[in-house]
């Protein structure tokens, strides 16, 4: 209410080079922005980004895709199915169990968390990577 529309343009590309930097989507500059900023509403703030979120992670999986970037199948197919189930569980149980005040805590200090660590991990100049998940390290994922 009273916050021009075009205001959420100039956020999304704020949240479009935060997505194209790194494994994090739109929707984590999207979501904060809207609620603690602009004073939207949670719920809906929280839609916005969901929908945000499909269109931009959509498109970016079909340009992996189509550029033939190496894929650790069996990883993304770990974590698709530990993602369906906590989004189908958080969406039901967890999110109308919160007050608008602690969704929004609750988030920045996890983005807050994933950007320490990001940073922390990129620091690190000769870690080991692996480009193949072994069945060793299933559990981890």
């Amino acid at each position: 209410k009273g916050v021009p529309r075009w205001y959420l343009s100039i956020t999304m590309v704020f949240g479009s080079m935060l997505a194209g930097a790194t494994s994090e989507g739109g929707a984590a500059v999207a979501f904060p922005v809207m609620t603690l900023i602009f004073g939207i509403l949670p719920i809906v703030a929280r839609d916005f980004s969901f929908m945000i979120q499909s269109v931009g992670m959509t498109a970016a999986s079909l340009t992996i895709l189509w550029m033939g970037v190496l894929v650790e199948w069996k990883a993304l197919c770990f974590v698709t199915i530990g993602g369906i189930g906590g989004i189908i569980y958080g969406l039901e149980k967890v999110a109308p169990q919160l007050e608008p005040s602690y969704s929004k805590m609750y988030f920045v200090v996890i983005w807050g968390a994933f950007a320490a660590s990001l940073y922390w991990l990129n620091r690190i100049r000769k870690r080991k990577v692996y480009l193949v998940l072994d069945p060793p390290h299933y559990p981890i994922i």
